[in-house]
């Protein structure tokens, strides 16, 4: 999975009081994506390197992108070239779509 985000500042990072107010999300997930967040715009990764980052398991950084995606912070989109399906696109925000 490729990801990009949005809003980042060079400064630092600046957190949303939507995301720190959001108490359906795990403090886990909240981390990943504080974690991204805080990442320059143009870093790609996919799940193998953020599990590098942080001592914890595929299966729970899984987790907590399902978690992220159903409540709106990341949104997959599909990259096509002639009408053929190339990779997927997740854009990360800090302010969720729903």
């Amino acid at each position: 999975m490729i990801i990009r985000k949005s809003n980042a500042t060079e400064s630092g990072t600046k957190i949303s009081d939507v995301l720190l107010d959001d108490d359906r999300l795990s403090y886990r997930a909240l981390g990943i994506l504080i974690n991204i967040l805080g990442r320059p715009d143009d870093w790609v990764f996919n799940q193998k390197e953020l599990k590098g980052l942080r001592n914890d398991t595929s299966s729970s950084i899984h987790r907590c992108l399902k978690e992220l995606r159903q409540f709106g912070y990341l949104q997959s989109i599909p990259i096509r070239k002639n009408g053929k399906l190339i990779r997927w696109e997740t854009v990360v925000v800090e302010k969720p779509y729903r």
